[in-house]
């Protein structure tokens, strides 16, 4: 049976029906994103897990909890979901010292205060902050404030952790820093979570599946190298991932850069396409490298010793496509 269901859900806001009979089925201890771009509707589908939005109609249960239902009536609070949340502004107390900030959902539900200190030094061991209990946020930087919020979270042992774009306010090395902590510590707790990005290489690198979502409709369910390597739909393949994409023998076609192959010479394979150099990039182990064609702008990984020059007349062919 699985943890989470999610049965035709729809939210309607007046007239417009922003998602769309969404049906999902997750297990325990799985890393779930939901990917997509503005306005697809991830962050109103994690909102109506939460209960912080009431969906239109539909049904959500996690565990065998019905935690809304329109058939029978059901709409729990947020606070009766047994659901941990981190958003996107840490939303940690200036005035309270570490401790108290973790502490605070345990207070609140008056756990008894030995049980509280456990958990709570419990859950600062976790994230790394164990010995800092006394000090106050101010003390923490931007990445340690967002492992507050993940230990203030976790501390109330929730049968899911719901997190809604809490990297997009730290810079690129703090979130390549954090995506790693995020994981290790999921697996540590065995923790189911559910994680709405728009960012392709936090989905791609953290999740044991990824939700594609696009106007407020699956586009497709799969893990990370299934996504990028078997892309359902062309939406898909042109929104994960750079690819090239166009029309070939009466067909769209989808070719990852990495698989274009460019030749001087005329290459002795039927699939194939002339084309122009317009640009090429330095990233040091390659080169990235643009094209023009009769079948449009194209785009290529080079090795960094094959030289191009712009306005070179050269073939492209490829070893793998997708087609749809």
């Amino acid at each position: 049976m699985s943890y989470i269901k999610i049965d035709n859900v729809v939210k309607k806001f007046g007239e417009k029906t922003v998602i769309k009979g969404i049906s999902l089925e997750f297990e325990k201890g799985e890393f779930i994103s939901f990917l997509g771009s503005s306005g697809c509707g991830k962050t109103t589908m994690l909102r109506m897990i939460a209960g912080f939005e009431e969906p239109t109609s539909g049904r959500i249960e996690i565990d065998g909890k019905v935690l809304y239902s329109d058939k029978d009536n059901i709409m729990l609070p947020p606070g009766k979901r047994n659901l941990g949340m981190v958003f996107q502004s840490y939303a940690v107390w200036p005035h309270m010292n570490l401790f108290d900030n973790v502490a605070y959902p345990l207070k609140i539900q008056k756990v008894d205060k030995a049980e509280i200190e456990r958990r709570t030094m419990e859950m600062l061991d976790v994230v790394g902050l164990a010995g800092r209990e006394k000090e106050y946020p101010w003390a923490f930087s931007g990445g340690q404030q967002q492992r507050i919020a993940l230990a203030r979270a976790l501390v109330m042992q929730p049968s899911v952790l719901l997190l809604d774009e809490p990297l997009s306010n730290l810079d690129a090395h703090l979130r390549d820093k954090m995506k790693e902590e995020i994981r290790n510590i999921q697996k540590r707790m065995n923790i189911t979570v559910i994680y709405v990005t728009h960012d392709q290489s936090e989905a791609l690198q953290m999740s044991d599946k990824i939700v594609i979502l696009n106007g407020g409709e699956v586009e497709q369910i799969a893990g990370p190298t299934e996504i990028y390597h078997e892309p359902k739909t062309p939406f898909v393949a042109g929104f994960v991932g750079k690819n090239n994409i166009f029309e070939y023998q009466g067909k769209t076609i989808a070719v990852r850069p990495e698989n274009l192959l460019v030749s001087e010479e005329k290459p002795d394979t039927f699939d194939r396409i002339q084309a122009t150099v317009s640009q090429t990039i330095f990233q040091g182990t390659h080169y990235f490298a643009h094209f023009e064609s009769e079948s449009g702008h194209m785009m290529a990984q080079v090795p960094a010793d094959m030289i191009l020059s712009d306005g070179q007349k050269v073939w492209l062919s490829w070893n793998k496509c997708n087609t749809f």
